[in-house]
């Protein structure tokens, strides 16, 4: 009896200092990139240790899991080199075992199939949302840079149960023009708070990222301080004005895109002169629906959402 107990309190001991670990991420913790964009280094394929306190049936998937990429706030599965995009990582619980709280990671890399040695793609910029932090990455262990829970944060609709959803959003900044096809990588493990070796459930999922070329030219010997943008109407039936300010000639080129990120009207592409600049732009020939307006001033990106009546 004496020595079960011994066993079970050294377990205990173990699975508490691993639980600890496991709180800032396992990235930072053990060394570990368990997106699944990674094949060499002894990386796993999602959040599960043998032996450690987050054990899970491969078998079994418990926990949907969805990657967005947001532009203006629709989702996209395009992006423009150099421009800011919102990345919402989503899960949801398909089970009654009450999972309150969840870890995860999330990466983003060149390609749409995991290598054994991937490249980074894209900047994760701060503030990171409440719950997170970005681990760099660590030679001889993982390449690609990592965003992870910190401390682990709870469910974010339901009472971690049957339905319940888990869900952060990332800021975002595309790679550079040129830098082709991408993807995300992302994982959450739902956890149940205690230290036992069972009851934990995670999945994967990856989202590829096609770049998008929004055919404008670039000139960064000029300088641009503000490059705000509005539009009005919104929503709008037949044309709509388009405002912006310039503190020095620049190159502007204006594209509206659909919401799969091709391309249906081409506005201007040419340089104006400094103030404040407003475009008449006629839209009698598309169709009722959700567009993106991308304005390229001076190489830096702003983009709104336009909805047609």
């Amino acid at each position: 009896m004496k020595k079960k107990i011994v066993v079970s309190l050294t377990l205990l001991l173990a699975c508490s200092i691993i639980f600890s670990s496991y709180y800032q991420g396992v990235g930072i913790a053990f060394g570990l990139d368990c997106t699944g964009a990674e094949t060499a280094l002894n990386n796993p394929m999602g959040c599960d240790i043998t032996g450690g306190c987050h054990e899970h049936n491969p078998s079994q998937t418990w926990i949907t899991v969805n990657i967005e990429l947001d532009s203006a706030g629709i989702p996209t599965t395009h992006y423009v080199g150099g421009m800011a995009y919102t990345v919402k990582l989503i899960g949801i619980n398909t089970t009654n075992d009450s999972l309150p709280y969840f870890g995860f990671q999330i990466t983003s890399m060149v390609g749409d199939t995991a290598p054994a040695n991937p490249i980074n793609a894209g900047t994760w910029n701060t503030p990171f949302p409440f719950g997170s932090h970005y681990t760099q990455p660590q030679p001889g262990n993982f390449n690609l840079g990592l965003m992870e829970q910190n401390p682990p944060p709870p469910v974010t609709t339901g009472n971690g149960k049957l339905g319940s959803t888990y869900e952060i959003q990332f800021n975002w900044t595309a790679p550079p023009t040129g830098t082709g096809t991408i993807s995300f990588w992302g994982v959450i493990n739902a956890v149940n708070s205690n230290i036992a070796t069972s009851g934990d459930n995670y999945s994967n999922s990856h989202l590829t990222v096609y770049e998008m070329n929004p055919s404008v030219g670039l000139n960064t010997n000029l300088s641009v301080v503000n490059g705000s943008i509005e539009i009005y109407p919104n929503p709008v039936k037949e044309h709509f004005n388009l405002m912006y300010q310039l503190t020095a000639p620049a190159l502007v080129g204006i594209n509206i895109y659909d919401t799969q990120g091709i391309l249906v009207y081409p506005v201007i592409n040419k340089i104006l002169s400094p103030g404040k600049q407003t475009q008449f732009i006629d839209i009698t020939s598309l169709k009722a629906g959700t567009y993106i307006v991308i304005v390229n001033i001076d190489g830096k990106y702003y983009s709104k959402k336009l909805l047609v009546e």
